[in-house]
């Protein structure tokens, strides 16, 4: 039993570390791509001459008259700082998943870090939910403030509009199981002092 854990241990950190070599080159290309299209959209501004954003099951593109220089920098900024804040977490997330399975590569499930990782790999899950939220709200509110809605239905039938977007708060439940581990693995390493205080 120990030796296939520490096999699969060794199997997953190997697996692992090729995501975290995916999502770092990801991250370079997300930061290069912005960089070209800010480059490019300031020698010429009509580059980008449609945007979109979706408002749960409906997705709204704005024309060209709509779509100011300012407007597209100021999308393009915060959807690559969301882009490569969640990279970047995902990446830290990866090394602290590394961390847990170093003492389980060879054959201690149950060692001090391993717990302190979980909980620390918790917060992340956290931080990383209410960052995605943040983001989401900030793209929401720049997109809700640059656009006529009740301009866009015919106002002898509709006299008003309200869209409202729903967040998924899954990463609490996350949080929650991350933080529930931690303690069975903190108890988990009593238990395994007490066994080898005993022998």
């Amino acid at each position: 039993m120990k030796e296939k854990m520490m096999k699969t241990a060794k199997g997953l950190d190997v697996f692992v570390s090729i995501i975290e070599k995916i999502l770092w080159g990801a991250c370079a290309l997300v930061l290069l791509g912005f960089v070209l299209v800010m480059v490019f959209s300031a020698q010429n501004p009509d580059i980008i001459n449609t945007l979109s954003y979706s408002f749960g099951d409906v997705a709204v593109t704005l024309n060209e008259s709509s779509v100011t220089p300012e407007l597209v920098k100021t999308v393009v900024f915060s959807s690559l700082v969301t882009a490569v804040v969640t990279l970047a977490l995902t990446c830290l997330g990866i090394r602290i998943i590394r961390r847990i399975l170093k003492p389980m590569k060879v054959g201690r499930p149950f060692d001090t870090s391993v717990a302190d990782s979980l909980k620390q790999l918790g917060w992340l899950v956290f931080a990383g939910g209410v960052i995605r939220i943040v983001g989401e709200a900030v793209v929401y509110y720049i997109f809700t403030n640059s656009l006529d809605f009740t301009a866009v239905f015919n106002p002898d039938t509709v006299s008003g509009v309200n869209i409202r977007v729903g967040s998924d708060l899954t990463f609490i439940v996350y949080t929650f199981v991350l933080f529930l581990m931690s303690y069975v693995f903190r108890y988990g390493e009593e238990l395994q002092k007490e066994s080898d205080e005993t022998l």
